[in-house]
């Protein structure tokens, strides 16, 4: 079960479209260790933000899917003056993709899932063997509960998902594991924190968000 389309709608309703800067959130990350080239897709790609970081960062040939919003992610690529970028409306659930990409990212997806195991089985179908996936999963939990509470009870979380362990459990038997790690900076620029100056920072119980990438083993 994934969160419905009105409740997305509800979620976004009141976001404000904006600028967004090229070291936004997790790029300084995703650019260690994803290739610079090459098509990608972004899962529940609503409202654009990492599709425009994406593309600030990247020479990719991207894609974005989303069960709705669609508007809304043109509205930030267009005001970030990003173009070139397709924009499909669908759910991932039954999507039947014509092609398989060489990097798929989620960022905010799979823990709406009550089955995350099912979810990656249709993160799965986008990818191409040898092809990278990057999960990124916001850490409500411990600290960051109260966070959680404030969105309000219109969005389902699963916070089962929300640990390393289980994260690499459900991804392994198709991926190498790349990297895994709590993610301690926050969306903001101004708020960047060194990892290493303070490395409690990158941990369970006060980061807030995990990231995971990972690539798939050649079947053929």
């Amino acid at each position: 079960m994934v969160v419905d389309s009105f409740d997305w709608r509800k979620f976004h309703a009141g976001y404000k479209v904006k600028k967004i800067p090229k070291d936004f959130f997790l790029m300084d990350v995703l650019k260690k260790y994803l290739p610079l080239d090459g098509s990608c897709i972004e899962l529940g790609s609503s409202p654009g933000r990492y599709l425009t970081a994406l593309s600030r960062n990247f020479n990719y040939d991207l894609t974005g899917i989303d069960i709705c919003n669609i508007e809304l992610t043109k509205k930030t690529l267009k005001h970030n003056s990003i173009g070139d970028v397709n924009i499909l409306k669908g759910n991932i659930i039954n999507y039947k993709p014509k092609k398989q990409y060489d990097i798929v990212v989620s960022f905010g997806l799979i823990e709406h899932f009550k089955d995350p195991e099912q979810a990656f089985i249709h993160f799965d179908k986008f990818c191409k063997n040898e092809g990278y996936i990057v999960i990124g999963i916001p850490n409500y939990r411990y600290f960051f509960k109260i966070i959680r509470r404030l969105l309000g009870p219109h969005v389902y979380h699963n916070s089962n998902i929300m640990d390393l362990k289980k994260i690499n459990n459900i991804v392994s038997s198709k991926y190498d594991l790349i990297y895994l790690n709590y993610y301690s900076r926050f969306y903001s620029p101004r708020f960047l924190i060194n990892d290493f100056s303070i490395p409690w920072l990158k941990s369970r119980f006060i980061s807030p968000y995990i990231i995971y990438i990972g690539k798939k083993y050649n079947r053929n």
